[in-house]
């Protein structure tokens, strides 16, 4: 094997490693609860008003953005979904890890395929790969278990491609796994759908612009703190409680007389919600 060759396939195979242990071990964004959480979930029983905005299982607050994970039974903030591979589920915190896992494997698998295909080829004496049936005619008489290695390891490249693809369309509008699949259901992406979801209130910009913003959270995020998100009384839809202007973006106490409220129900123009919900997930 080449040095230059050798190198690449260790340094790879460390970094893929890695992101695969950050996407396992690391938490994905679960959202913790506080006794406000539960008072209002107890008053919003009582009551007999709309919990919309509240998980009345994990007995929290949602942010937008959020979803209850029925596999872990939490609530985890920007839900993405749950990987079988990693035994975990993708959120806020371990998504970019897990891109990045899903690159990594792809190029290793590649890798692979490349030294097989040309361990092969010497083993039979080729110079070429054509004729195709003939090479592989001889690749089975002489080494079987090494081809049939080798045709696996297209498929798991495939495989990580595909994955690759389709994380990268993600984050090309800024969107999680569960809100491309399930945009009809959300109040925010419905007018979106038409145009692929391009422009919604989280796209930046672009897929240069999304991944800037997603690479300056870091592998080890954590969770911001975020507006409280409760129902609106008239329409019982989602509210971001926003600080006024001359508070901070994340203060943790909120003067209840200086707010404003933004339904998203009520909101016509992509730019004026975006703007509102800048610091939301």
């Amino acid at each position: 094997m080449n040095p230059i060759h050798l190198v690449f396939f260790v340094c790879t195979t460390g970094a893929m490693v890695t992101c695969f242990a950050l996407t396992s071990y690391t938490d994905p964004g679960v959202i913790t609860h506080s006794e406000r959480d539960y008072r209002d979930c107890l008053l919003a029983g009582e009551r007999g008003v709309s919990a919309d905005g509240l998980c009345t299982t994990c007995m929290i607050r949602k942010p937008l953005r959020s979803k209850h994970d029925s596999v872990m039974n939490v609530c985890i903030a920007e839900f993405d979904h749950v990987c079988p591979w990693c035994n975990n589920a993708l959120g806020h915190c371990n998504y970019l890890p897990f891109v990045g896992w899903c690159v990594f494997q792809g190029i290793n698998h590649a890798q692979a395929v490349y030294l097989f295909s040309g361990w092969l080829m010497s083993e039979i004496g080729a110079e070429s790969v054509f004729p195709i049936v003939g090479n592989l005619v001889k690749m089975n008489a002489m080494q079987p278990s090494v081809l049939y290695l080798g045709i696996f390891q297209i498929l798991c490249t495939l495989m990580a491609l595909q994955l690759s693809l389709f994380q990268f369309g993600n984050i090309g509008v800024n969107l999680t796994t569960n809100e491309r699949m399930n945009a009809f259901r959300y109040s925010y992406l419905m007018e979106y759908a038409s145009s692929g979801l391009k422009g919604n209130p989280y796209d930046h910009g672009g897929f240069k612009k999304n991944f800037m913003m997603m690479l300056k959270r870091g592998i080890f995020t954590k969770l911001p703190k975020v507006c409280p998100v409760t129902h609106c009384i008239s329409c019982s839809h989602h509210v971001c409680i926003l600080p006024s202007v001359s508070l901070p973006r994340h203060t943790a106490a909120i003067n209840h007389t200086n707010i404003q409220h933004h339904c998203t129900q009520n909101q016509s123009k992509a730019s004026l919600y975006k703007a509102s919900h800048d610091h939301c997930f």
